[in-house]
């Protein structure tokens, strides 16, 4: 908005500036006619060269004001069409508890990240969090067991517990996705996290959107932990995009892993 009004000052001063010029040329060939001598000019001749006069004065403001209005027109026009094929990626996540990972195989990766920040892609679902996950259906057929006794009902439920605040210390379980909520599709997608490429659909059309789930691994020694998503990605013109996010992710008072806000 403050380019446009700063284009449109620009040209009415133009027009100004024309304005001032065409004035003050003429009093300065009024001046030069009046100072001429045995000057034997009528006012008829007078009124004829004033009439010429701002007849051309006339065309010069009018001709700049036919250009303005065609640069304008292309301007508007280029604009429509950039906004009719520009992408706008947008990104977006939430935590998700750890037994997520099992129901989500369809578009699972397993981000594994170590203190040197190396990341290793697999669809291998970890084994302590299957482990927690057959336990987490044992649970559910037992608590309709009536052959089991309250007391060794509640140690179960005390271990299954304990897994689970032992494995968010652990890890962090991140449902992440890519919007584009632009009018054009984006193409050439890259996506980097932390400086790592990561395997994403090469191109997003307009009102889609990808999706993953990202099970991360941080050593307990790490309290706070940085994660910098960057995306860049082009429309059909080439024109080139980026965007950036960063997430952090903190231990609270428990030690478990959690996203701030």
């Amino acid at each position: 908005m403050k380019k446009i009004n700063k284009q449109n000052n620009k040209r009415r001063n133009y027009i100004w500036l024309i304005s001032t010029i065409l004035v003050v040329l003429f009093f300065i060939i009024f001046f030069i006619f009046m100072k001429i001598k045995n000057n034997n000019l009528t006012y008829s001749d007078w009124l004829g060269f004033l009439g010429s006069y701002l007849c051309f004065a006339g065309s010069v403001i009018l001709g700049y004001v036919a250009v303005y209005q065609n640069q304008k027109l292309k301007e508007d026009n280029e604009t429509q069409y950039k906004n009719a094929i520009k992408p706008e990626i947008n990104f977006g996540f939430r935590e998700k508890h750890i037994l997520t990972v099992v129901d989500m195989r369809e578009y699972f990766n397993h981000i594994a990240i170590s203190e040197n920040l190396i990341i290793e892609h697999t669809n291998i679902i970890p084994r302590d969090i299957l482990s927690l996950y057959r336990e987490f259906r044992k649970l559910n057929d037992i608590s309709s067991d009536k052959s089991i006794s309250d007391e060794e009902y509640n140690r179960f439920i005390l271990r299954y517990k304990n897994r689970v605040e032992k494995l968010s210390k652990k890890y962090l379980l991140i449902d992440f996705y890519l919007d584009n909520n632009g009018n054009g599709n984006a193409i050439n997608m890259s996506l980097f996290l932390n400086d790592n490429k990561l395997n994403v659909s090469p191109s997003l059309q307009s009102n889609q959107y990808n999706a993953f789930l990202f099970l991360i691994e941080i050593d307990k020694s790490i309290n706070i932990f940085d994660l910098k998503l960057d995306i860049t990605y082009e429309n059909i013109d080439n024109d080139h995009f980026s965007n950036h996010k960063d997430i952090k992710i903190v231990r609270n008072s428990k030690g478990q892993l959690e996203i701030e806000n």
